[in-house]
């Protein structure tokens, strides 16, 4: 089956100018290709891409990976949908880049799928002359007929059912359908295109003029256009295959027949001398036939077989006489059929299936009569038979194979007409139906449909074409509905007898092309005006070796008035680049060229040095321009003068650094002030005996240091408007652990402190508060304790920052409110609290657990 497809395949493609490929659908591996495909990949012959991919030649920018899973996602697509379509930008192997229109259709023959690719070049306008010839030719040159039709009604069809049934074109469109074939099958057809499926045929009969019946298989399909089913009807001439392979048969069987009978006959003639020869003679013909030869009685008991016939049934001669001749035939009503032939007209000649001896079938064409003796009274029946299974597979096949030219004509997309010479158009296809929006355009002029504005044009081209026998490229608009298009026409003339009878016309709608070739004039003119008139931005376009391309005039000012240089297209800007940078400069700058051209947009600053000994700032942007058929890209060059920029700049930061200073000295100062504070409260707490004014001491001291922590991180910190919060916590939650140890046991600390940052406004009253609360779970919460545990974790969630500190201390009495207690430290924390806008929770439950939870400022 292959094989086949592949030969149709070259047959009709071979010589076609576009490139198309034939691929196994489990695989995706190319098994056809055509000149077309060759060319396109630049290859010597076929064989350098049949059993490859696409993808080995070609790449675009949808290109996936080729999995089981993709390949079925494909096949599903296209049986759904009947094939499908694309266009795309490709870039062939030898970086050949072009914009193509791609058509997968299938093509399924029983359990074997394949997938034809065809690739269209519609970048620029191609001549369509030979694929039209082609489509023609296929469409007129099928040994079917093709019926188009709409619910029942004929729309259009091909010569070859016109040569079938004997009408012409205007005699059949209209018409229904079931009135071409017998009107006892009319309810058969009728079921047949309410469901039309590829595989599914029926077998119809018509009258021809000579009042003989005659078999068609019909195969009909749908497909969709505007929202209305068109059904389309293959029509294959049965009749003649069959009569065909049985007058074959016939004839041989005739032939044969007539030989034996002649001998026998001349051999009675003869004396009884003779008679044993004669005998000897027609056992010989008889057991040499290739034929099958069997012999019955009236009873229909098998009395002789020939050596033939026992090699096709499989029995020996013994098992073979002794069966009645209704065993070996696999469908009771055809030896009921038989046996009625032989009944009324003493003979039958047909088709009938038989049966081996292992219970396998298989086809006979068979032709018998009745046997009489010199009395013409009837002795018995003799049967000449041959297999004809390998012809009915045949037969098979090459419906089989018609499948396949019919889905290569299903899948034509181009928009075809036929005109006479008076320029009427005879046939068209559904594709030129949906360009001109009509349903029918048979019997109007090609001229209706064009555009007022073009008419004396095209009608000028015209009278050229019909000297010239051909014409292509012909550009002008058409009227589709309310619409007005653009189109190209090629045209090749029908000539009969050397007299011009008509054309044949391909007509491409190519008015998305004029919309993009209008887009791309437009968008070129505003690019032109922003070129010019960016007073500020030096612009220019270089090609891959850095030559000057086109540049805009501020280039031309600044290259005159710092580096006295007179620019023009085709100088080398990278030399006049290189001799006004320092040498340290100089590969940074061959670099970030160099990578432009390999696809990478580029953005620097670097110094110039003018001719007047001055030094500016350039900030250059770089982007990559692609260009057909290169490897390497052009370059876009916009550039700034950003000296003044770069002064306010440089001034800037020297002044910030100064103030960064200053202000961390403030800090360093603040932080030694609050220092020599909590010297001075340690060195009084010496002097104190009373444990309450200690605790106190200890307290405001734990206060001091807790502001002057936060002073020590933003000194030691680059960033002054945020304190390392975590960082500040840890030396805080140290410093009041040590300060406050328990005289016989160690407090375990269990810390989350996250990367928290808090500006000063809210990192001192939070640290005021933190430290109050582990200054009160030290020396209040672990008094008879075993194991205290003090856990402390910080988070931040959005904009909010949640602190937990909690103890498996003794707790707090059930009926404490931290809003009417007498502390001084607890009404610290409230006032504190406030001050940051913030909550805090406490629960007594095992232990005190403080959550504090307020809103992070930016």
């Amino acid at each position: 089956m292959k094989a086949d497809l592949i030969k149709y395949f070259n047959n009709f493609f071979q010589n076609s100018r576009s490139a198309y490929f034939l691929l196994d659908s489990n695989t995706y591996e190319i098994i056809g290709a055509n000149k077309g495909a060759v060319n396109l990949f630049e290859a010597t012959d076929s064989s350098q891409i049949i059993g490859k991919f696409m993808y080995d030649f070609i790449s675009y920018e949808s290109k996936a990976k080729i999995t089981p899973e993709l390949i079925q996602k494909f096949k599903k697509v296209l049986l759904d949908n009947n094939g499908y379509s694309y266009e795309e930008s490709v870039i062939t192997k030898q970086k050949n880049q072009f914009y193509g229109r791609f058509n997968y259709s299938i093509l399924q023959d029983d359990s074997e799928f394949y997938i034809l690719v065809a690739i269209k070049d519609i970048s620029e306008k191609e001549d369509l002359l030979q694929t039209k010839e082609t489509y023609e030719e296929i469409y007129h040159q099928l040994p079917d007929g093709i019926i188009n039709h709409i619910n029942g009604k004929v729309i259009s069809c091909n010569k070859t059912f016109l040569e079938y049934s004997g009408y012409q074109f205007s005699d059949i469109i209209g018409v229904e359908l079931t009135t071409l074939f017998n009107s006892l099958e009319k309810e058969k057809i009728i079921e047949h295109i309410k469901d039309p499926k590829k595989g599914k045929f029926i077998i119809v009969s018509r009258q021809s003029s000579d009042e003989k019946w005659h078999k068609f298989i019909l195969e009909s399909f749908i497909s969709n256009y505007r929202d209305q089913d068109i059904v389309t009807t293959i029509v294959s001439d049965y009749q003649l295959q069959e009569d065909l392979a049985k007058e074959q048969l016939r004839a041989n069987l005739a032939s044969e027949a007539n030989i034996l009978l002649e001998r026998e006959i001349e051999k009675h003639k003869e004396t009884q001398r003779k008679l044993e020869t004669s005998q000897e003679i027609s056992k010989s013909v008889f057991n040499s036939s290739i034929d099958m030869i069997i012999s019955t009685d009236l009873e229909n008991n098998i009395t002789e077989v020939s050596p033939s016939s026992l090699y096709a049934f499989k029995y020996t001669r013994e098992e073979f006489v002794s069966l009645n001749a209704r065993s070996i035939y696999a469908i009771e009503d055809e030896f009921k059929t038989i046996a009625m032939s032989l009944k009324n007209e003493g003979f039958y000649i047909g088709e009938v299936t038989n049966l081996r001896k292992d219970g396998s079938e298989f086809t006979c064409f068979l032709s018998c009569s009745v046997m009489r003796n010199k009395k013409g009274d009837k002795i018995g029946y003799m049967g000449i038979s041959r297999d004809i299974t390998d012809l009915k597979k045949a037969e098979e096949e090459l419906i089989r194979s018609e499948k396949k030219y019919r889905d290569l004509f299903v899948n034509l997309s181009d928009a075809l007409i036929i005109v006479n010479e008076k320029n009427v158009i005879l046939d068209s296809n559904n594709a030129a139906k949906e360009l001109l929006n009509t349903e029918n355009c048979i019997g109007r002029q090609l001229f209706d449909f064009v555009y007022q504005e073009d008419l004396e044009v095209v009608k000028q081209r015209s009278l050229e074409f019909r000297n010239n026998g051909s014409i292509s490229n012909v550009e002008f608009r058409v009227k589709s509905g309310d619409e007005i298009k653009y189109v190209n026409l090629s045209s090749s003339a029908i000539f009969e007898g050397g007299k011009y009878v008509g054309s044949r016309d391909i007509i491409r709608d190519v008015t998305q092309e004029k919309e993009y070739q209008e887009l791309i004039l437009k968008q070129t003119s505003h690019l032109e005006s922003i070129f010019e008139n960016k007073s500020d931005v030096i612009m220019c376009t270089l090609d891959h070796e850095y030559n000057i391309t086109s540049f805009n005039t501020k280039l031309s000012e600044f290259a005159y008035h710092h580096l006295n240089e007179e620019i023009a297209v085709g100088m080398n800007l990278m030399r006049i680049l290189l001799n006004s940078v320092s040498t340290e400069v100089k590969t940074n700058l061959i670099e970030f060229y160099e990578k432009a051209t390999t696809g990478s947009p580029i953005q620097f600053e670097g110094i110039l040095k003018s001719t007047k000994g001055d030094e500016v700032w350039i900030e250059t942007f770089l982007s990559p321009i692609t260009v057909e058929g290169k490897s390497k890209y052009d370059i876009a060059v916009m550039a700034m003068d950003i000296t003044d920029k770069k002064e306010t700049e440089i001034a800037i930061n020297k002044s910030l650094q100064e103030k960064e200073v200053l202000l961390k000295e403030v800090h360093h100062r603040v932080k030694n002030n609050l220092q020599v504070i909590s010297s001075i409260l340690n060195l009084q707490s010496s002097y104190v005996k009373d444990k309450n004014t200690l605790d106190i001491l200890r307290e405001s001291q734990n206060r001091v240091k807790s502001m002057s922590f936060i002073h020590e991180s933003l000194y030691r910190s680059k960033d002054f408007s945020q304190v390392n919060f975590s960082d500040y916590l840890n030396n805080l939650i140290n410093n009041v652990v040590h300060t406050f140890l328990l005289p016989d046991k160690d407090v375990m600390l269990v810390t989350d402190l996250g990367a928290i940052n808090l500006n000063l406004d809210q990192a001192i009253p939070c640290g005021l508060i933190l430290n109050e609360l582990l200054t009160n779970a030290m020396k209040y919460a672990f008094i008879d304790i075993e194991e205290p545990t003090l856990e402390i974790r910080i988070n931040e969630e959005g904009n909010r920052v949640k602190i937990w500190i909690e103890d498996n201390g003794i707790g707090l009495p059930s009926d404490f409110n931290i809003d009417e207690t007498d502390s001084l430290g607890l009404q610290l924390v409230q006032t504190l609290t406030d001050q940051l806008d913030g909550t805090l929770e406490m629960k007594t439950e095992a232990g005190t657990k403080y959550l504090l939870t307020f809103e992070k400022l930016n």
